[in-house]
């Protein structure tokens, strides 16, 4: 415990010295002993290459005990960590070939799954003769490192299961959206089961799709905004989209739906998407959409309404929750001043009294 870094003034982390002055008391257990040592170098002073030199090589039958099985978990960490990467995933791939128990097993698959995502390897977690057999790094794989070219693989692959289809296709069909990538989500939303509107978590009926995702997150009917703006139902909307990707007015409707309680996840999901690169494409935020509108439309309804939604991104609490960048208060002050002024006759500017 006192190897562990430390996370407040009162942990007390483990001198070199002090753990050397214990060797006496392991003089049953020296290779134990060893191992610790190694951990100090590898955990608390850095040194991975000296913590490599404290650990034996071990034969294909050295995972015979908990010692055993330690040390060589440690060593492929020390190769990870000395930049080895092609050694590391070797090594792994070798034991989880030697392998004697499904703990020993479920750890080296473990150690793999980041060398797999890292390459997309989509057949190293569905496949036949998948190297990653546990499903709970599978479902991870497919739900939070797999791109555009591994979720479709995953569907239409034959190996896939029912779930693991229906997760895949979620998931693309979900970052398409955030991505703005509509041809990918047009090629999507065709493959949805017809009865997709049940798959919803909210639906009594849900019991007969608890183990599926929420399809019914893209089935949205559109709204109207004013008579000159109506929104027609997502996939219309996409299909459009995909043709006209710059038309500010359809990436408005885009805005529609992320607010809409059918796009709820996806405005969830779009902070994640801005912390990865995995898929290809601008991502999609409605707060930009409305400063663009701002910014070069001369439709009166269309520049009343985004100049009253980019106010209303930060309602109630003064955060933004339209996933752009943040703008001053003043800069608030300024679209407030210049809504009440230009479109004084609205329900827009009549109904806002704030610009938090």
């Amino acid at each position: 415990m006192q190897m562990r870094q430390a996370t407040s003034a009162e942990d007390k982390v483990l001198s070199w010295s002090e753990l050397n002055n214990q060797k006496t008391r392991f003089k049953s257990q020296p290779e134990l002993f060893q191992y610790l040592q190694a951990n100090h170098l590898f955990f608390v002073q850095n040194k991975p290459a000296e913590a490599l030199k404290y650990l034996p090589e071990h034969s294909s039958n050295s995972t015979n005990s908990y010692l055993q099985l330690s040390q060589i978990l440690l060593k492929g960490r020390i190769l990870e960590k000395l930049g080895q990467t092609q050694n590391a995933q070797q090594y792994w791939e070798n034991w989880l070939d030697r392998a004697k128990t499904i703990e020993q097993r479920g750890l080296f698959e473990l150690m793999l799954y980041p060398h797999y995502a890292q390459q997309q390897n989509a057949s190293a977690f569905i496949s036949a003769d998948a190297k990653i057999k546990q499903a709970s790094l599978q479902k991870s794989f497919i739900e939070n490192e797999a791109n555009e070219k591994s979720l479709m693989h995953i569907i239409q692959t034959k190996t896939s299961s029912t779930d693991q289809k229906n997760l895949a296709l979620y998931k693309a069909l979900q970052k398409s959206l955030i991505h703005q990538n509509y041809k990918l989500f047009n090629q999507g939303f065709v493959l949805l089961p017809q009865d997709a509107a049940k798959y919803k978590y909210d639906s009594e009926t849900y019991t007969n799709y608890k183990n599926q995702p929420p399809f019914s997150d893209f089935i949205w009917t559109g709204t109207k905004i004013t008579a000159q703006i109506q929104c027609p139902d997502l996939f219309n909307l996409t299909q459009k989209l995909e043709n006209s990707p710059q038309d500010l007015k359809l990436q408005l409707c885009l805005g529609e739906y992320a607010r809409s309680p059918q796009g709820y996840n996806i405005t969830y999901v779009t902070a994640l998407e801005k912390e990865t690169a995995r898929f290809q494409g601008t991502i999609f935020t409605r707060g930009q959409v409305y400063k663009d509108i701002i910014k070069s439309s001369s439709i009166p309804d269309l520049k009343a309404y985004a100049l009253y939604r980019s106010i209303m991104c930060y309602s109630p609490s003064g955060m933004n929750d339209c996933q752009d960048a943040e703008v001053a208060k003043s800069t608030r002050k300024q679209w407030f001043d210049q809504m009440k002024q230009d479109y004084p006759n609205t329900s827009w500017a009549q109904s806002l009294k704030y610009y938090w």
